[in-house]
């Protein structure tokens, strides 16, 4: 059964999105709903939904500012406005979608079917995790609604975000996860070899080749490159350096 909340000012349009979420052809249950976002966080805390239906331009605080609250919410955000002007700002936030009002019953029914999707996926993540808690060996559990690829940790080249997605980048094939580039960070990290070179990057620079001074780019095993920001620009130098990459081009060896 999914839980839902929805935190909208206007009590009829909170009505209506309850009236078409019980038309819906899945399980779902309106469990809170909120005329404000700080009174919706407060439902959240005690809910713990699987879904916000959220209204953007409201009194007091803009749905905009969920994560000003709730930093690494473990439920799914669909916004539901009659403003258009909000989506880029929305899917950066990670939202699931983004419903325009008045809103269509079939878009809505497709977004639930997302939500139990995205349920089902994290389901089957917690059991390989809970299953694989004592195993020493460094796998990664790529889950999918088919069946779970496992990846060794130390055949990972990249990590790229991907709003709340990240594509796990090998030599041979790209897959894709269900996790913020963050939670990568904290679990990857502290091994040898990774490290943060951009905002949507991590990089195993143990699977670095080269670097390209002029375009700012690390080149991995595979020849793909992944750019650097300024801002660990000296960090990434420091590995290469340390790890004596050789490179094979003298242009490569450039550090502007």
């Amino acid at each position: 059964m999914i839980k839902a909340i929805i935190i909208d000012d206007e009590s009829k349009a909170r009505d209506l999105l309850k009236f078409l979420i019980r038309q819906s052809p899945h399980e779902i249950e309106v469990v809170g709903d909120y005329e404000t976002l700080p009174k919706g966080i407060e439902g959240i805390k005690e809910h713990q939904p699987n879904v916000v239906f959220l209204d953007i331009e409201m009194p007091l605080v803009s749905g905009i500012k969920i994560l000003e609250y709730i930093p690494n919410p473990d439920f799914e955000i669909i916004f539901a406005t009659a403003y258009d002007s909000y989506a880029i700002q929305a899917f950066e936030l990670s939202a699931l979608d983004y419903l325009l009002k008045p809103i269509n019953k079939e878009k809505l029914f497709k977004s639930i079917e997302k939500v139990g999707q995205q349920m089902d996926v994290k389901a089957r993540l917690q059991l390989y995790e809970q299953n694989n808690s004592k195993d020493n060996s460094l796998k990664i559990c790529i889950p999918s609604l088919e069946e779970n690829y496992y990846i060794e940790v130390e055949n990972i080249l990249a990590i790229e975000a991907n709003r709340s997605y990240c594509f796990i980048h090998t030599a041979n094939k790209k897959y894709v996860l269900s996790r913020p580039l963050s939670t990568f960070e904290q679990k990857y990290m502290p091994l040898e070899g990774f490290e943060r070179v951009h905002r949507s990057w991590i990089a195993n620079m143990a699977k670095a080749k080269g670097y390209i001074g002029k375009t700012k780019e690390i080149i991995l095993d595979n020849d793909t490159t992944i750019p650097v920001s300024r801002r660990y620009m000296d960090k990434v130098k420091e590995l290469i350096v340390s790890l004596s990459i050789l490179l094979s081009i003298c242009s490569q060896l450039i550090f502007s």
